[in-house]
């Protein structure tokens, strides 16, 4: 990496591999070669350990909003790496705006997983520099779980082998079944409350995420961990589902949302991180009304003023001994968003919480004035991304917002505990089948090249695999015009040619199986396959190997079972299944594209 002669250079690395300390000696190399080292994150939690790593870090979105002012302080000459992590988490405007920022002498280190959670605002830029070539390292071997048979699962899910992973954690023992709601929270809460040290509860969305908060505080309550003298008081919840978009239209507010402006604004009065209340909304107009603190209101188009969040005052009831989570960084506190702790005093509005980490720190705020803290011994799985705990149970309820049981948050909220994790649900029969939807995010490029296809029996979309050659049955064999009519032969010796060549890895692979199956597009030496009937997708290299939508390999025996392959039909010898080893044979730039 450091020998490369790319300006900008990936390092794709798995969930618990180690990012952090690779960055720390990475950093260390930069500095003896004459760099500057500078990172930077999209949130908050990842800055800090950027830091912890001894690297001077700030948030990606700080750096963009003040105009990269750091490339004009100091030697302009001075060479400077700059390492992005959580990069999966970045916009397309975020990473097109730094790019566009750093001078011709510096560098540029993406770090990421592209299997962890995405961005809620658009584009995907990370995966899409990797599938067009970006070199890219990779570090593939976990270091976070323990507990071997713990590590094998999160292995399968790193890999998209959610379902195996899935059957691997109930021969385990590791998931258990409970249809109602009400009971399975509460069973989750006395499992919590009787090892509560090092312990996180997931949860998919927000609402059950509350609801197993309480319960959780009934139960310590009555252990005597968490005072019975409940505290009320008035915290702030982001309106998360807002995009950068949304906060543009007047219609996407709602009267009593309290705003945050992070720069403010000359032309109507607003200080910079001050808040006011949405006291109006014009729809038609595109406008809204606020209430500042000092009681006077202002009324502006969205769309012409950025850099706002909106939260919403809702009410809490806390007492020493509840472990709290913070929901924004305070720069005063030292604190950041999604940073962990527990209240150890609670003295009218003054809270001191003992903060989580190896460092012995205790912060102290009125809560009247930093309202951004809420319950935290259930989080988000969002949330969870970058945390590490030694045990973690997760609430999978497949009927609650299906659309958040999917493979990413079965692999980011699994490979958070390093010695065991449990798994409750409603239902443990369809539970791999449910955590195997894929949720890629697709990008207007996706949409450029290949149009989605929709049939009736498809059952899951396989967009990935993007820096490929698509070229459809029916244009392959369209009349050619009278300008090549001199030629035709040529090209349909070349048709001919073609055809054969895209469909020889299916048929040495699947000999007199291959029926149903038509070409669609081809990556590198992969050539990819869709059933007509089942939706099903293959992906096949001339050497019979299998591989997933992302290019990685797989085994025969569940390519074909995730495409909803016959294995009635199957006639070939199941002895010649491939497998594949964990390294990757010293190839540091994945699939070449």
């Amino acid at each position: 990496m450091l020998s490369s002669h790319d300006r900008v250079h990936g390092l794709q690395g798995l969930a618990g591999s180690g990012k952090t300390s690779t960055l720390s000696s990475i950093r260390e190399g930069a500095e003896r070669n004459g760099y500057a080292v500078e990172g930077f994150a999209p949130t908050s939690r990842a800055t800090a350990q950027l830091r912890e790593a001894g690297i001077s870090a700030d948030t990606l979105q700080g750096f963009l909003a003040r105009g990269g002012q750091e490339q004009t302080k100091g030697d302009p000459d001075r060479r400077h790496l700059y390492m992005v992590d959580e990069s999966s988490l970045a916009s397309t405007r975020q990473m097109q705006s730094f790019m566009e920022k750093i001078g011709p002498q510096d560098r540029v280190l993406l770090v990421g997983d592209t299997r962890q959670h995405q961005g809620v605002d658009a584009g995907k830029p990370f995966e899409q520099m990797q599938q067009a070539g970006m070199q890219t390292s990779q570090l593939d071997q976990i270091m976070r779980q323990k507990d071997p048979e713990l590590l094998r699962v999160v292995e399968h899910f790193a890999k998209n082998e959610t379902a195996v992973g899935v059957g691997l954690l109930k021969q385990q023992g590791r998931v258990t079944e409970i249809p109602d709601n009400a009971q399975r929270i509460e069973a989750i809460a006395k499992d919590y409350a009787a090892k509560p040290e090092n312990t996180l509860v997931v949860s998919p969305d927000n609402a059950s995420r509350r609801d197993i908060n309480d319960a959780i505080r009934t139960e310590l309550k009555s252990s005597g961990v968490v005072s019975k003298d409940d505290h009320q008081m008035d915290v702030l919840t982001q309106r998360s589902e807002l995009t950068n978009v949304d906060r543009e239209w007047a219609a996407n507010y709602q009267q009593g949302d309290i705003l945050y402006y992070t720069r403010g604004s000359k032309e109507h009065g607003i200080e910079p991180r001050a808040y006011a209340t949405v006291s109006s909304v014009d729809a038609a107009a595109n406008r809204i009304t606020v209430s500042k603190d000092d009681g006077k209101q202002v009324t502006y188009d969205p769309e012409r003023l950025s850099g706002i969040t909106a939260y919403r005052e809702i009410s809490r009831d806390f007492a020493q001994g509840d472990r709290i989570q913070f929901t924004s960084t305070n720069r005063e506190l030292g604190v950041s968003n999604r940073d962990l702790g527990t209240i150890d005093r609670i003295d009218g509005k003054q809270i001191d919480v003992k903060m989580d980490g190896e460092k012995e720190r205790t912060v102290s705020f009125d809560s009247a004035k930093m309202r951004h803290f809420d319950h935290g011994y259930a989080v988000t799985s969002h949330s969870s991304q970058g945390l590490t705990t030694d045990r973690v149970l997760v609430n999978m309820d497949t009927t609650v917002h299906p659309e958040l049981i999917n493979t990413r948050f079965a692999y980011v909220s699994v490979s958070r505990a390093s010695q065991d994790a449990r798994i409750y649900t409603n239902d443990a029969g369809t539970l791999g089948e449910r955590l195997s939807t894929d949720v890629t995010k697709t990008s207007a490029i996706d949409l450029q090249r290949a149009p989605v296809e929709q049939t009736a029996n498809q059952h899951t979309e396989e967009p990935p695999m993007t820096n490929s050659r698509e070229h459809p049955q029916d244009d392959l064999r369209r009349e050619p015009s009278p300008e090549a009519m001199v030629s035709l032969p040529e090209i349909i010796h070349h048709e001919a040619e073609v055809d054969a060549r895209h469909y020889a890895p299916i048929e040495a692979a699947l000999p007199k199986e291959t029926e149903g199956y038509e070409w669609k597009r081809e990556t590198g030496d992969i050539e990819s396959y869709k059933h007509d009937q089942t939706g099903g997708w293959l992906h096949i290299d001339p050497q019979s190997n299998f591989y997933d939508r992302e290019a990685q390999p797989i085994s025969r025996e569940y390519a074909l079972e995730n495409a909803g392959h016959s294995a009635a039909l199957s006639v070939h010898d199941n002895s010649q299944t491939q497998t594949f080893p964990k390294e990757n044979d010293g190839n540091d730039q994945g699939l070449s594209l």
